[in-house]
């Protein structure tokens, strides 16, 4: 049994329609099947890149955190007055 084709209200099936014709719906399934498989590998690449984005900014959030953890510990070492530190056995 042959596909039956609908264009403008009118069924067509395959005998129907002379080499050329059917040339140009293989083409036309052709590019539709392609623009599904490039449409679902376009999907694939904006998760994809979203999620790398994502990841960065994770990234450069924790660093920007461990630059200020790290200028806290400066701080507060650099911070205590020598006069105040008393050495073990010395009063």
């Amino acid at each position: 049994m042959s596909e039956v084709i609908d264009i403008n209200g009118t069924k067509y099936t395959d005998e129907d329609f002379n080499k050329e014709q059917r040339y140009f719906l293989k083409q036309i399934r052709s590019c539709k099947a392609k623009a599904v498989q490039l449409q679902f590998d376009l999907d694939q690449v904006k998760v994809a890149e979203q999620a790398f984005a994502n990841t960065f900014l994770v990234s450069m959030e924790t660093k920007k955190n461990e630059e200020n953890s790290e200028k806290e510990t400066e701080f507060s070492l650099t911070d205590v007055p020598s006069s105040g530190v008393s050495s073990a056995g010395t009063q």
